[in-house]
């Protein structure tokens, strides 16, 4: 039983060791790579074949946009507009970016211009009224926004502040569902 409890604490103890890292690397601007997302965590990165579908989710924040899959898109401080500064698998691997052509999912009216531009890293990237979207590793369901705020430099993409406490989804799918803003 104490060999249980020993293993629990240390799969806990490495699971932060590894989102500090990435975020480290993320908020450095150096080359650095951090350890991969802990397991069990999914990245909602889009494919590059596909286009890229932006939906609307109501959450904690207010309504935010989201990827296909329903997942918070979000934009970091440091990006200029058509340029990423997020090029290091660290980073990339924690913040995934938007990739492939963009386009509102069906009945979403978006308050802004999508459009993609080319990475440094040969990458076509998603871009939101400029600024290059990424998703957070971290959030491991729709709706969630634990990204927002993180460094003080990454945010999610909120169109409209306020909160609503639990989340829809809205994705194109013709499905929305409850899920929990945290």
């Amino acid at each position: 039983m104490e060999t249980v409890k020993n293993l629990r604490i240390l799969a806990i103890a490495g699971t932060a060791a590894a989102a500090m890292a990435g975020l480290a690397a993320c908020g450095s601007g150096s080359m650095a790579a951090s350890a991969p997302p802990p397991a069990g965590a999914q990245a909602p990165a889009s494919s590059a074949a596909a286009p890229a579908t932006v939906g609307e989710a109501n959450t904690s924040l207010g309504t935010v946009l989201t990827n296909a899959k329903g997942f918070t898109l979000y934009t970091f401080d440091e990006d200029k507009p058509g340029m990423s500064a997020c090029t290091d698998s660290g980073c990339k691997s924690l913040w995934p970016p938007i990739t492939g052509p963009a386009q509102p999912a069906n009945g979403v009216s978006l308050p802004g211009q999508l459009a993609t531009f080319t990475r440094s890293d040969g990458i076509q990237q998603e871009t939101f009224n400029g600024k290059p979207v990424y998703t957070y590793a971290q959030d491991s369901a729709p709706g969630q926004t634990k990204g927002d705020g993180v460094l003080g430099t990454w945010h999610a993409l909120v169109v409209t502040p306020g909160g609503a406490a639990p989340a829809t989804t809205s994705n194109g799918t013709g499905t929305a569902g409850g899920v929990s803003g945290y």
